[in-house]
This record gives C-alpha cells, sequence and structure tokens, in this order.
C-alpha cells in the first residue's frame, strides 16, 4: 500500500524529495482513495501516519522546489517567486 512505499522512502531519507503524483499510476491505493477528487483523502491519511512536515513537504514543497530549481537552475534560490 502506498502508506510501505512512502515509510520506506522517509526512511531513506527521502522526506525532502518524494512527492505524490495524481494519476496513482501503479500504486496500491486505499480502497476510499480512488482518483484525484480523493487527494484530501490521501493528505488526510499522510497527516495522520507521517506528520504536518512530511505531508507538506511530500503534497506542497517538494514538487514546488523541483519545478523552481527546473526552471530556475538555481538549487540555493529561496527567495524566487515563481
Amino acid at each position: 500500500m502506498i502508506l510501505e512505499h512512502v515509510d520506506h522512502f522517509l526512511n531513506l531519507g527521502g522526506e525532502k524529495t518524494l512527492s505524490i503524483g495524481a494519476d496513482f499510476d501503479g500504486a496500491s491505493m486505499p480502497r476510499e482513495i480512488s482518483s484525484i477528487k480523493d487527494m484530501s483523502k490521501l493528505y488526510a491519511l499522510l497527516l495522520k501516519n507521517f506528520g504536518e512536515t512530511a505531508a507538506n513537504c511530500i503534497f506542497f514543497d517538494n514538487a514546488f522546489s523541483f519545478f523552481k530549481t527546473a526552471l530556475t537552475g538555481c538549487e540555493s534560490c529561496n527567495n524566487i517567486n515563481i
């Protein structure tokens, strides 16, 4: 299940790299989470199991950081607003 995968990557130190996609392709999801319309349920599940910091990183911060770096080429440019 998705929680086991998240736990595995977090144990490898992936809190600042792991991100959630919207297609769930190849993911084993809980029955109540079947499409993008259920993303709030997935967020709540991650929040409950891994805490607010990890859930926010996985859902928002890591993807934003990736795209900011990809678009600007600057990994240390924390003050850039895109």
